[in-house]
């Protein structure tokens, strides 16, 4: 016997700026319970970032590279770090200054954002669709019910 559920995932190819194809990873980009995980990440990772010593040694890098891929793994449920910082740290610095789990955070941000609007609306739109028709009006009421 098989169960098919739509989870709502999603794949995306990411690439390089350049264009190479550095992997896919699979989501639900709707999935309201990220917004509470990548809030909770944003804060691990500012104290992380606000925390590098100016003269840290490989352990000290290995060791904050891996807690950053451990916060982004945690935000999607899956373990995307392997593919959106691949063979770099997360701690690689971007030609603008950022930090590279910086940038892809801020690539991320909108599409997280629109899939989760969309999906809110969508699910509004649903239950207007079953309930609209009870608003202000008698249907449903018992006998000698008044709307109020």
């Amino acid at each position: 016997m098989e169960l098919k559920i739509d989870r709502g995932l999603k794949t995306y190819e990411i690439k390089d700026i350049d264009g190479t194809l550095v992997g896919t990873i699979r989501f639900n980009p709707a999935d309201l319970g990220m917004a509470g995980r990548a809030e909770n990440a944003k804060k691990a990772l500012t104290e992380l970032g606000a925390s590098i010593p100016e003269n840290a040694g490989p352990e000290v890098v290995n060791n904050m590279d891996a807690a950053i891929r451990q916060q982004f793994d945690n935000i999607f449920g899956t373990k995307v770090s392997e593919v959106l910082f691949k063979d770099v740290s997360a701690l690689a610095l971007c030609e603008d200054g950022r930090f590279l789990y910086e940038a892809v955070l801020d690539a991320l941000a909108p599409i997280l954002q629109q899939a989760q609007e969309s999906a809110a609306k969508k699910a509004v739109a649903r239950v207007e669709s079953h309930t609209g028709k009870y608003r202000d009006s008698a249907a449903g009421l018992a006998p000698g019910q008044k709307v109020e």
